[in-house]
Parts: structure tokens; sequence; C-alpha cells
């Protein structure tokens, strides 16, 4: 694999706000086949990927789709790079389980160290960012353009809601 210097963009420039010291810049990005970028070392936060693959591989990675063509990995001012998501897929294509593409597109994040590495890890893989099922239940809610009079409703209190209903509270 051969080196690719893309042009970088610090992220102070991108929108005006300060950003965190450990990311020095926008790397750039850069196509990796799927068989380079397994060679890439997972972030040493990765979870179990061969058990999460058993149940990825049964629901949102159970059909290609062009989302999983993008990937993110944290390139060390030393050189060494690790990936920051993409784990399970690459994990996929390696075993035949997901159908490999001839390229991912590989954002590239220029970082200071491992340990920054590992906490730009956290912004792709939080438990802060899945949805819950409230959330869907208010994503729905606001596509079917409903709104409601009730405080409980309002706040977002669905079970509360019901419970109060159902027991006449």
């Amino acid at each position: 694999m051969g080196k690719v210097k893309p042009k970088s963009t610090p992220l102070d420039a991108l929108d005006g706000r300060p950003q965190s010291t450990d990311i020095i810049s926008d790397g750039g990005i850069m196509a990796m086949g799927p068989k380079d970028w397994a060679a890439i070392p997972d972030n040493p936060r990765q979870r179990d990927t061969v058990a999460h693959a058993r149940r990825a591989a049964q629901t949102n990675l159970k059909e290609p789709h062009p989302t999983h063509l993008k990937v993110h990995m944290a390139r060390l001012a030393d050189g060494r790079c690790y990936k920051l998501d993409g784990h399970t897929r690459s994990y996929l294509w390696e075993i035949g389980k997901l159908e490999a593409p001839q390229a991912v597109q590989v954002q590239v994040w220029d970082v200071a160290d491992l340990d920054a590495a590992k906490e730009l890890y956290n912004t792709f893989d939080s438990t802060a960012a899945v949805e819950t099922a409230n959330d869907k239940l208010k994503g729905g809610i606001r596509e079917l353009g409903l709104e409601f009079q009730s405080e409980l409703l309002l706040r977002g209190r669905f079970l509360g809601a019901l419970e109060g209903g159902f027991w006449g509270h």
C-alpha cells in the first residue's frame, strides 16, 4: 500500500469552534482495498468483534449497503495507523459473510498518539450515540406530525402516560 499525502485541513478551520488539541488535523480521504483495510490494526478499545459480527451479520450488516464503504482511521504522529470504525465490516468481508467491496473510502484523522486514537474511537462507538426505542418513537411521532397535549407525552414519558391512562392516575 503506497503512502498517500492528501490535502490537510486543520479541524479548527472547519467551523470556528475550538477543537481538541489531541486531534492534529483532518488527514484527508484515501481509497483502500478491503484486504489493506483488514491489515490496519484494530483500535485497542474495540469490542469483541467476533461476537458483535454474529449479531451484525443478521441485522445491520446482513446485506451490503453504500454506507458501508466509508471507514475512519487514526494516523499517529509516528505513522502507525489504527481503525476507528469498520472493524466488524472488515472481519465479515474477510470471512466471506458480507460481500466485500472493491475499495473503501478511508477518512484519515491525524492524531498525536495512541491515547488520542483511543479517545477518538469513543466518538464512533459510543453508547450515547445509540438510538433508543424512545428515540425511534419520537422520530416516528415527528414524522407523522403528531402534537400532544399531555404533559407526560410532551416530555417524552410515553410509558408513564400509558400507565397513567391505564390505571387512571
